[in-house]
């Protein structure tokens, strides 16, 4: 879904009086890539936050290795995004992931995961 219609329903959700949306999809992380011109997450998430009134904005499944240095930032900077970290992990088996067709491995996923969630996390984050 391209950004204006995000925008869109994000603003008809507000005067419709819900004070929190979630961001859930398939590769959420990687949203806008396939857009000309290609667009990131991060921008997607920060014109929610600059064009919305939308009180609450959930982040769902985001995969480590999509976690930029800038939406890391806004997710620990931004009071109206939820402390709250989805990390999708299928397996910690090297041997399953390599029968999955996975591009990482266990070693790498803790690693990105150290890096990209380990900074937002507060006494009040909530990582599943």
């Amino acid at each position: 879904m391209k950004m204006d219609r995000v925008l869109e329903e994000a603003n008809a959700l507000v005067a419709a009086g819900y004070r929190e949306i979630v961001l859930s999809g398939i590769n959420l992380g990687r949203w806008g890539r396939d857009f000309q011109p290609q667009q990131k997450f991060e921008h997607l998430v920060r014109a929610l936050l600059e064009h919305t009134g939308i009180e609450r904005i959930r982040i769902s499944s985001v995969e480590p290795m999509d976690w930029s240095d800038e939406l890391i930032a806004l997710v620990a900077g931004s009071p109206r995004i939820a402390q709250h970290a989805h990390v999708p992990l299928q397996s910690g088996s090297d041997q399953i992931l390599r029968r999955m067709h996975r591009k990482y491995r266990p070693w790498h996923y803790a690693e990105k995961s150290e890096r990209s969630v380990t900074p937002c996390l507060t006494p009040q984050s909530a990582p599943t």
